[in-house]
């Protein structure tokens, strides 16, 4: 059973007796956000470079690197240019799907304008839609042991991205049924979920920050 698949947008590199986490920017190199990463359900790691380009919430195009900031300025497969922020043109390294009608419920349109989520508190009847992604965002304390757990509802398939409060990229996941993607935040700090759909179609999900977790 497909339940999650785990997306880390971090390269882990191994360095004599330990990891080293590399390819992430941070507001003070020393900083580990998260550790001990966990998913539950039928968790797969995908390869280290799936999300190597997509380490913020601007478009930061690549060839053959996937960018979710790319995609939600409307572009789509075929188009030669590929618009950045700050008006820039890079040609033909980014590509997306075309943009559609759909209007998700719940969360913010961007990362300024993210909905704030009370920690264990299930948000309901949530919907999201593939080509523009649904903000949250959290406040956790160093230390603590969290979990985001998503249940996509019934034919549904949601992914998120979770970035730290400086904006790099943390960790990604993808599921089709219910299942949890835990960490425990090294940094007391606000974090940021995006969810959208992992399909062409809008996808309808329940969303729970939980701090109980085993």
């Amino acid at each position: 059973m497909k339940n999650l698949g785990l997306l880390f947008g971090l390269v882990l590199a191994a360095s004599g007796g330990g990891i080293v986490v590399t390819g992430a920017c941070a507001i003070d190199d020393d900083i580990a956000w998260i550790a001990g990463e966990e998913c539950t359900g039928g968790c797969r790691v995908a390869t280290t470079d799936s999300l190597s380009c997509d380490v913020d919430s601007s478009c930061t195009p690549a060839p053959g690197c996937p960018d979710w900031d790319c995609t939600e300025d409307g572009l789509f497969a075929g188009d030669v240019d590929v618009w950045v922020d700050g008006g820039d043109v890079v040609d033909g390294e980014d590509s997306g799907v075309p943009p559609s009608d759909c209007a998700a419920n719940g969360g913010g349109e961007s990362l300024a304008a993210a909905q704030t989520l009370s920690l264990d508190v299930t948000e309901a009847e949530l919907s999201c839609c593939p080509t523009s992604s649904r903000w949250f965002r959290f406040s956790v304390a160093a230390g603590v042991r969290f979990a985001v757990d998503v249940v996509p509802y019934d034919g549904s398939e949601v992914t998120f991205l979770l970035y730290a409060e400086d904006e790099s990229l943390l960790a990604g996941a993808e599921m089709d049924a219910e299942a949890s993607f835990a960490a425990e935040a090294r940094t007391g700090a606000t974090y940021y979920l995006r969810v959208r759909s992992a399909t062409a179609a809008m996808a309808y999900y329940a969303l729970t920050i939980r701090t109980a977790v085993d």
